[in-house]
């Protein structure tokens, strides 16, 4: 028996194993909990045994035996949650689901999110739905496209909102829901649940992206860079010589001006809990040093600045495009271009793009 709150199977002989449920629990409940999501669900404890993540393969093997895909992109983390890898795994028919859209500046409509996104990952419009599971945007639309296959699985980046989204589908049927936090591994296995309409809907542990932010910090810590209530925006216009911390795990070294020889001008996005700070590139060093882990955040406690392998990348940026950093945010060039050292953790992703937000202002 699995749980049906995570997927995992259930065991009542170790409690400090996954899936432990005291035997008299098992037998008592319809839909038994195994103990961990019973914790997190009623006393959102961070619980994080060994974390289970799915892999390409995994994707390949689920998705060839369903009729739609449900990929879920957080449109905060495009960068983290979304690549031509899981796009080629994907077996038979995938769909996009652009998750967070209630973060998104009020003046952006849906239709310019989704044309931007089919534009620049090859997926046509229709295949493209972008919701909100806090105000319900979307909610409706998404549930009448599930509605219409016999079989589909919900997949994604570990932190996309997977869980979270899927439940308010089910929930709306009265179905049991699955466990949903904050955390990284919530789902440790497939959860399947039937809709009325008669659609199987199965629920997939987070796809591990390797190249992402979460894997240099701490586990317990992971959550804190995706848990967000809104969207922060910082404009910089700087001189060369200066150094701008995108949190700690990011320095951004300013080398030139830009054209006619005005400063760039360029702004930085990302979740509410990530640390923006301007220096001087001469103190630079030192700051990074003494502040890793303090002023300067995620990583959200202190850690050895020592034991990350850095890595430094000469980058130029023109105007109207974007630095996206996998796993944290994204830089946006108003005026270019904009020539820079990047210094982050080695094996972290980057990639330029065309301009999520063109018109903002």
């Amino acid at each position: 028996m699995k749980c049906h709150g995570c997927g995992v199977q259930l065991q009542s002989t170790d409690p400090n194993k996954i899936g432990y449920i005291p035997e008299s629990a098992m037998l008592e409940r319809s839909e038994p909990l195994c103990q961990r999501c019973y914790r997190i669900k009623h006393y959102s404890d961070n619980i994080t045994p060994e974390v289970i993540h799915y892999s390409l393969s995994d994707l390949k093997t689920i998705s060839a035996e369903c009729d739609v895909t449900f990929v879920v992109v957080d449109l905060l983390d495009i960068a983290g949650t979304w690549n031509k890898e899981i796009k080629e795994a994907v077996k038979g028919e995938l769909f996009i689901i652009l998750n967070k859209f209630d973060l998104i500046p009020k003046h952006i409509y849906a239709q310019q999110i989704v044309e931007w996104f089919a534009n620049e990952y090859g997926i046509k419009p229709k295949q493209i739905q972008p919701v909100s599971s806090v105000n319900n945007f979307g909610i409706k639309s998404l549930t009448e496209q599930i509605n219409q296959v016999k079989k589909c699985c919900f997949t994604g980046a570990t932190n996309a909102g997977k869980s979270t989204l899927l439940n308010k589908v089910i929930s709306k049927e009265g179905l049991s829901e699955s466990t949903a936090s904050p955390f990284s591994g919530t789902t440790l296995g497939r959860v399947k649940r039937t809709l009325n309409s008669g659609t199987t809907i199965i629920d997939t542990p987070g796809i591990e992206i390797k190249e992402r932010m979460m894997q240099f910090i701490k586990p317990d810590e992971r959550h804190l860079i995706f848990k967000t209530d809104r969207l922060t925006r910082k404009t910089y216009k700087p001189d060369p010589g200066k150094t701008i911390f995108f949190g700690g795990l990011c320095r951004i070294d300013i080398l030139q001006t830009a054209r006619d020889g005005y400063q760039p001008i360029f702004q930085i996005f990302s979740g509410h809990n990530i640390v923006y700070h301007l220096s001087n590139q001469k103190k630079a060093d030192d700051l990074h040093k003494r502040q890793f882990g303090k002023l300067l955040k995620p990583p959200f406690t202190d850690m050895s600045f020592e034991d990350i392998d850095w890595q430094q990348h000469h980058l130029t940026i023109n105007e109207g495009m974007d630095l996206a950093i996998s796993g944290l945010g994204w830089i946006n060039v108003k005026r270019g271009p904009l020539e820079i050292n990047l210094i982050i953790p080695k094996g972290l992703g980057f990639h330029q793009r065309k301009a999520l937000f063109i018109k903002e202002r």
